[in-house]
C-alpha cells in the first residue's frame, strides 16, 4: 500500500513539475503597428514602449518572453483561443 501511494505522488509530482517547466515562457500578444509603443525594426525585430515593458515583466519574473504578432481585431480571439498568455498592445 505504501509503495503504491508513494509511486503515485512521485508520478504527480513528476506531472507537475513538467507543467512548471512549460510555464517558463510568457507569451504575449501584440500588433507591431503602432509606433512608438510596437513597431518593427529594420531587422525585424520587434521594439517600442509595450516591448519594453514586457520585456522588463518577464526579466523580473525570470521567464522568457515570446512575441506574438497578430492583427489588433483578432487579438481577444486568440487570447480567448490561447495562442498567448496576455495582450502586450494599447486597449481601453
Amino acid at each position: 500500500m505504501k509503495k503504491s501511494l508513494s509511486f503515485a505522488l512521485l508520478l504527480s509530482l513528476g506531472a507537475f513539475s513538467h507543467l512548471s517547466f512549460a510555464e517558463q515562457t510568457l507569451r504575449f500578444g501584440v500588433d507591431p503597428t503602432f509606433p512608438p509603443f510596437e513597431s518593427k525594426a529594420s531587422d525585424g525585430s520587434l521594439k517600442g514602449f509595450d516591448i519594453d515593458l514586457g520585456n522588463a515583466i518577464c526579466a523580473q519574473a525570470k521567464v522568457k518572453c515570446q512575441w506574438v504578432q497578430i492583427g489588433f481585431d483578432g487579438s481577444i480571439p486568440a487570447l480567448q483561443a490561447k495562442k498567448f498568455d496576455a495582450i502586450l498592445s494599447a486597449m481601453s
